[in-house]
């Protein structure tokens, strides 16, 4: 062989290390996703301990969920990363389902009042077990994935079922139930004025939220994406029914979104299965409403790529603090063709958000700042919040608490999730799951619905992350392209 050859060789052979050194990013994907499992389980372990509010165990509990969120995305490139296979993240989800399922029939009832009747909800459980290892077998799926959320519809109804004045004991539903009598009645919902539902002494509200004669001096709280999606449940009786759809539709979703695959169907499972999900739609919080229209992200980017704007217009402006996902719609460009498209799309999406907030904006400029902005930032701190920030202020004898350090540890989660996510709708679920959880357990309140909104993030991540590779690649994926072509063409 020639010297000519021979160095022209020699960086050939060096790239070809550098290629066999670096993995590839659906290895990176398979670790991600089975952390946002571990994630997903022992965050739902958390909140199941005395639903979801202060005590040593939950702290426990969410502190190794995070380290598990936080760690799938720092080690991710790292070798164990290399050693994570499809079978065993399969292995791990089906178990962490199971655990659930059994803890929700054991051990769940125990850990705080019931919602649901305890015949009723084991019921429920064994046909939602049936349903899931019917889907699983891989015959008759639809028929397993139908009994696997019937199961959980019906253990829904019964919650709200056995509480049906909740709108006069719980300020959320209260809220959403007046503010839907309003709009239907051709008044604005955000002039709407509210009862204190608790008595004055146990209010959680900031100050100057409360009068002296139990009224509240502001209105409705949410955006109005919130308030459209509930008219229907409270057209049907109570705002709580479209909790219950919402919940329902999400696990449908996510298993359309990975096409019936076992990844799919045990997302779903893990979602359904999470011990407080009957909870939450039973005290009428909206994260449900959240989980839906992220399961929705999810089916869009990987089923409908058209209707991608939809999806994210209609996610950003159902809260406010979803403002922080901004930043991680660039990793959306993995599940568009071009930069040109993704261009178009997120413009569309900001079109669409922009559009169901002007009509309410114009129709009450004032009360709806008031309700959806202002409000938001006199919240107190609340010594029950389960997250790190409370932890530090009962320990240090601290009588409150700043909501600063949670926007401080969501900078540093998008930055960590921006430099090591993948680019795909799982990457842009699973760094939203790490944001989130992280924006939650520093700020000065956190209760069990927060961490519920995580959980649905990170079983939408685990399907986001075992079906859809990146459509765009980097700059080191396509090096490590051109360097295998050229060792194909000269070992030809």
């Amino acid at each position: 062989m020639s010297a000519a050859v021979q160095v022209n060789l020699v960086p050939t052979v060096a790239e070809a290390k550098r290629v066999s050194a670096s993995r590839d990013r659906p290895v990176a994907q398979r670790f991600v996703a089975l952390s946002q499992v571990l994630g997903a389980v022992l965050a739902g372990s958390a909140i199941a301990m005395y639903e979801g509010t202060m005590h040593w165990q939950g702290i426990q509990w969410l502190a190794m969920g995070m380290a598990c969120l936080f760690g799938g995305l720092i080690l991710c490139q790292t070798h164990a990363a290399a050693r994570v296979s499809s079978g065993l993240v399969h292995c791990v989800l089906g178990i962490c389902v199971a655990w659930q399922l059994t803890h929700m029939a054991l051990i769940g009832l125990a850990s705080g009042p019931s919602c649901v009747p305890i015949l009723c909800l084991r019921a429920c459980l064994l046909v939602m077990t049936i349903g899931l290892m019917i889907a699983l077998s891989g015959r008759l799926k639809l028929l397993g994935c139908g009994l696997l959320i019937g199961g959980f519809a019906v253990a829904g109804f019964a919650a709200i079922w056995t509480r049906p004045h909740m709108p006069r004991m719980m300020d959320v539903v209260h809220f959403q139930h007046h503010s839907s009598a309003a709009l239907l009645a051709g008044k604005s919902p955000y002039e709407v004025r509210y009862r204190n539902v608790y008595h004055p002494n146990l209010t959680g509200y900031g100050p100057g939220v409360t009068t002296p004669d139990g009224w509240l001096t502001y209105s409705f709280p949410y955006p109005p994406t919130t308030l459209m999606l509930v008219v229907p449940g409270y057209m049907a009786g109570d705002v709580r029914y479209a909790h219950l759809a919402a919940l329902t539709l999400a696990a449908g979703l996510i298993i359309l979104a990975g096409r019936g695959s076992a990844i799919a169907i045990l997302g779903a499972g893990l979602l359904l299965s999470s011990p407080r999900a009957a909870y939450v739609v039973h005290q009428g919080w909206t994260e449900p409403l959240l989980v839906m229209l992220a399961s929705f992200v999810l089916f869009a980017a990987l089923r409908w790529r058209g209707g991608l704007w939809i999806a994210v217009g209609l996610l950003v402006s159902v809260k406010q603090y979803l403002v922080l996902v901004g930043p991680l719609l660039l990793m959306l460009r993995g599940n568009v063709k071009s930069w040109g498209q993704w261009w178009l799309q997120m413009t569309a999406a900001g079109v669409l958000c922009v559009a169901t907030m002007l009509p309410f904006v114009l129709w009450s400029p004032l009360e709806f700042y008031r309700g959806v902005v202002e409000w938001q930032f006199v919240q107190p701190y609340r010594n029950d919040s389960l997250s790190i920030a409370n932890l530090w202020a009962i320990s240090n004898d601290q009588t409150t608490v700043s909501g600063l350090g949670g926007f401080v540890a969501a900078g540093v989660a998008l930055l960590l999730s921006l430099w090591k996510s993948p680019r795909n709708v799982g990457g842009f679920m699973a760094s939203a799951a790490v944001v989130f959880v992280g924006f939650f357990a520093f700020n000065k309140q956190a209760f069990c619905n927060y961490y519920f909104f995580v959980i649905g993030l990170a079983c939408c991540a685990v399907v986001g992350l075992c079906h859809q590779p990146s459509f765009a690649q980097s700059p080191t994926q396509k090096a490590q392209r051109a360097a295998r072509g050229r060792l194909s063409a000269e070992g030809a």
